[in-house]
């Protein structure tokens, strides 16, 4: 919809007019553009611009001054010579095409005097031909020209597509008298759409504020010289914007009045303040931006910390607020939440003096932000000092044997992680090594490998393991496959490291310092079990091809009850119904368990092939033992 802002004094208009006025275009027919009596041929001109419809900022029509070095007219603006003026249109240039306007001092030419040139060049810049100062305009799109002029003091102020351009730099005129369009060469080519001069709506100036408290201030600026209906003012969260974003709050003083007192701001917290002048029927672009802080009766405690965690517990602590008088509260939010609008899952206080809290009832393998905030008694709380994003920890694994095999289905593949002792390297996901021989896991389509890179000893870094709960087992072991090639006589290492806890110190378990060019089976006794075991294994870098794990198996009684995988087969797996197993041994009977490590089937059988229906078990993962001539064997697999 155009902008028209027609006076009475228009209405009346003559063919001279002076007063404000708007032309859209839309009502013209094809044509020369000479159609109106605010639009007059420069003298002597016999080529005018076109209304056409090829664009249009408002449709139907806009003006088009051709690539024809001819085209020439101007806009009649009265003559001012006093007071607020600005002038505008919107303005279309297709890439790789020049534009042109200039400023008359005269609507009458004999006096002839170009107050102020404008040239739109074909790279896209503009220059502004009585100052060296120049900027940039988008082509190809419809964008808005404003000139404002301080006739007063004689200084001009342009604005380019939102962007200031020229800003009270000197007017060389005494009056405005006329905009003038015109073809300056064979490739100008433009196009010009709802062009308005109208009183100008100054901004406020000097905005000032003062008396900062906690939750208030004061502000003050120099009065508009447009102003009549007074001023609208915005407190806006730092960083946002008026008129676009929702203001913290806003409000109006009355006309004359150029100041306010805003009150019910948040302590220690920074906001911008801004203010629009209301001159009736326009108001002004905004004053520049005032940044101001609130301060606070009730500092927010600091260094917020995470001391430890578990899979259900996490220990935090905080330096103290100097202002705390009644102790702190502690908020646990969903990850990613607004601790102001979101319900906290878990919140609770702490005396006076204190500076550490013990959190429960998380979930595991979970990410929570944490915050903290000290109580101040009458002067309330401080701000939230956070968040703190904290991640429970796998619960301990206590349901054996446990297997990992590091393919995309694991259930504790997210449990492992990673200790760089040297260098930065990590263990990856992969298919067999990195390279070298070694193309394929030991089972499955994943295995973990380490780097081989120019090195010696350098990088080094463990993979650990989830907790493990072996305090029911009587003789826990460890079995792994492993391998780590050669290259040009250069390999790598591996160690094997377990800790009774995560707060004690790893014991080194065994020292691989051969190669292995091949899957290689390692089975180990786990001293010292506890409730809360961890195991790691160590890739040292010596510039072999990469070390490879695969297929890692926690369980009773494996260092001496074991019958190797090549003698099974274990197959259609995953399953939909029937499970064949194949064995160069005879199987004595076969247990099943699930995840939970509950028995769900068990049968002696006494052959070498046997077939189990497992159409009556649940979607999910399950585990198999073998029992044959006192050896056991437990493998995975896949019901569908």
């Amino acid at each position: 919809m155009k902008r028209i802002y027609f006076t009475t004094f228009f209405l009346m208009f003559t063919l001279f007019a002076t007063a404000q006025y708007s032309i859209d275009f839309d009502t013209f027919t094809t044509g020369d553009v000479t159609q109106d009596p605010n639009i007059a041929p420069w003298p002597g001109a016999t080529v005018f611009p076109q209304v056409t419809t090829t664009q249009a900022f408002s449709t139907p029509h806009s003006m088009y001054v051709r690539d024809n070095n001819l085209d020439d007219v101007i806009f009649k603006l009265g003559d001012k010579n006093s007071n607020y003026w600005a002038v505008s249109w919107m303005m279309y240039v297709p890439s790789n095409s020049t534009g042109y306007w200039n400023i008359q001092e005269h609507e009458t030419f004999t006096a002839g005097t170009w107050n102020a040139d404008f040239n739109l060049n074909a790279s896209g810049s503009i220059t502004h031909d009585q100052s060296t100062l120049s900027t940039t305009y988008p082509t190809d799109t419809w964008f808005e020209v404003i000139i404002s002029l301080d006739l007063n003091a004689n200084t001009i102020s342009v604005k380019i597509d939102g962007n200031h351009f020229v800003i009270n730099e000197p007017y060389p005129g005494q009056q405005l008298g006329a905009i003038n369009f015109y073809s300056i060469d064979t490739n100008n080519r433009y196009y010009i759409d709802d062009f308005e001069l109208y009183e100008d709506c100054l901004p406020a100036s000097n905005v000032s504020v003062s008396n900062i408290g906690n939750d208030s201030a004061d502000f003050s600026w120099t009065a508009s010289p447009t102003e009549t209906n007074g001023y609208t003012w915005y407190v806006m969260n730092s960083g946002e914007i008026p008129l676009i974003d929702s203001p913290v709050q806003t409000g109006t003083v009355a006309t004359g009045v150029t100041s306010v007192n805003v009150t019910g701001l948040n302590q220690e917290t920074t906001y911008d303040f801004y203010v629009v002048t209301d001159c009736g029927v326009r108001t002004s672009d905004t004053t520049n931006l005032t940044t101001f802080t609130t301060l606070t009766a009730c500092l927010a405690p600091t260094a917020l910390t995470l001391d430890s965690i578990t899979d259900t517990t996490a220990q935090i602590s905080w330096t103290i607020s100097p202002d705390e008088t009644n102790g702190y509260e502690w908020l646990v939010f969903n990850l990613g939440d607004d601790p102001e609008t979101a319900t906290p899952i878990s919140n609770g206080t702490v005396s006076a003096g204190s500076t550490s809290a013990n959190i429960t009832g998380l979930t595991t393998i979970t990410s929570y932000d944490v915050y903290v905030r000290a109580d101040c008694d009458t002067n309330g709380f401080s701000r939230l000092e956070g968040p703190l994003v904290i991640t429970t920890d796998c619960a301990p694994y206590a349901n054996f044997p446990f297997i990992e095999d590091f393919e995309s289905t694991s259930a504790s593949l997210g449990c492992w992680s990673q200790i760089m002792e040297i260098g930065n390297a990590e263990w990856t996901l992969h298919e067999g090594a990195t390279s070298g021989n070694i193309s394929t896991a030991h089972g499955g389509t994943q295995n973990i490998s380490f780097v081989g890179v120019p090195g010696v000893g350098d990088p080094v870094t463990k993979y650990v393991s989830p907790v493990f709960d072996l305090s029911a087992l009587s003789n826990p072991g460890l079995r792994f496959h492993y391998a780590q090639e050669s290259y040009d006589g250069d390999y790598n290492e591996l160690k094997v490291y377990y800790r009774v806890s995560t707060q004690d110190p790893w014991v080194e378990l065994m020292y691989y310092n051969s190669p292995q060019d091949s899957w290689t089976e390692a089975t180990l006794s786990l001293p010292n079990p506890s409730a809360t075991y961890q195991l790691a294994f160590e890739g040292i870098n010596y510039f072999g091809y990469s070390n490879v794990i695969d297929d890692v198996t926690v369980a009773n009684n494996l260092a001496t009850t074991y019958f190797g995988a090549s003698q099974i087969s274990l197959y259609p797996n995953p399953t939909n119904g029937i499970l064949n197993i194949s064995s160069e041994n005879t199987i004595d009977k076969y247990q099943i368990l699930d995840m939970t490590g509950k028995e769900v089937s068990q049968q002696s059988t006494h052959h070498k092939d046997v077939s189990i229906d497992v159409n009556s078990l649940h979607t999910g993962i399950y585990f198999i033992t073998l029992s044959s001539n006192g050896s056991t064997k437990t493998m995975k697999f896949i019901k569908n």
